[in-house]
């Protein structure tokens, strides 16, 4: 009863009111806190590598937080990320090599999700999202080359800037208690992950020279558009409202 007694109390009453219903829905409330592990096949489409992509098997780790009203049907999320991201960026020597840059992708993301029960207090979560990537570049590789290899990679400085790109998700889970009573959960789920990253004039510098002393002078930018679809699991452990 006590946020009754705020409202009272508290000269700004219909805030107090609206802040009253809040409390109260809280109480009543359903929180999932999670770890977990992502496997995800980031793949690269844009003009500079001729249709060219590149699944890379990235593994990364998250946190999630999911919250549920009371008695509600939708729940929010929000998830934490970190990874290594290969990218293809520019093919090169009459279209034999691709030069991928190698970055460490750290995301944020929020998400919408509808929540649906299921069976043996199973749930079903289903939705969509935004966030923001920030990828920092740490270093560039090419593709294996059959007949000749590369004896020397020179990078301009100002490859290692940071990249942030908004983002956007499709993402669906399948909850469930480890038992009947217990507050822990296991999550199983997959999500499609898709960043534009906007050409906004910034050109890399790489020279290559291959063990016939051949010179490539490249000039990379990071454009173009990214599909990164992932499987993931998490552990949550519930906080709120009993089982």
């Amino acid at each position: 009863m006590w946020p009754f007694f705020i409202v009272i109390l508290h000269p700004m009453k219909k805030l107090m009111i609206v802040l009253a219903v809040a409390l109260s829905v809280n109480a009543q409330a359903q929180v999932d806190i999670g770890v977990g592990g992502e496997l995800g096949f980031p793949l690269m489409f844009n003009g500079f590598v001729k249709g060219h992509n590149h699944a890379s098997w990235v593994p990364g780790a998250r946190l999630a937080i999911n919250y549920t009203p009371g008695q509600g049907s939708f729940t929010g999320s929000l998830i934490a990320g970190v990874s290594p991201m290969i990218l293809p960026v520019v093919r090169f020597n009459g279209g034999q090599d691709v030069l991928y840059m190698n970055f460490t992708n750290t995301n944020l993301s929020l998400l919408g999700r509808f929540h649906k029960a299921l069976d043996n207090g199973a749930e079903l979560l289903y939705g969509i999202g935004v966030g923001v990537n920030s990828l920092k570049g740490n270093r560039v590789q090419i593709s294996k080359r059959s007949d000749n290899d590369i004896s020397r990679i020179i990078e301009d400085s100002s490859f290692y800037n940071k990249v942030t790109s908004p983002a956007f998700y499709l993402n669906l889970e399948y909850i469930r208690p480890l038992n009947t009573s217990s507050r822990v959960y296991y999550g199983i789920g997959a999500q499609l992950h898709y960043i534009y990253f906007l050409d906004q004039g910034t050109k890399y510098r790489v020279d290559i020279i291959d063990k016939n002393l051949q010179y490539f002078s490249l000039q990379p930018e990071l454009t173009g558009h990214m599909l990164n679809p992932m499987v993931f699991v998490n552990l949550y452990y519930r906080l709120g409202k009993d089982n």
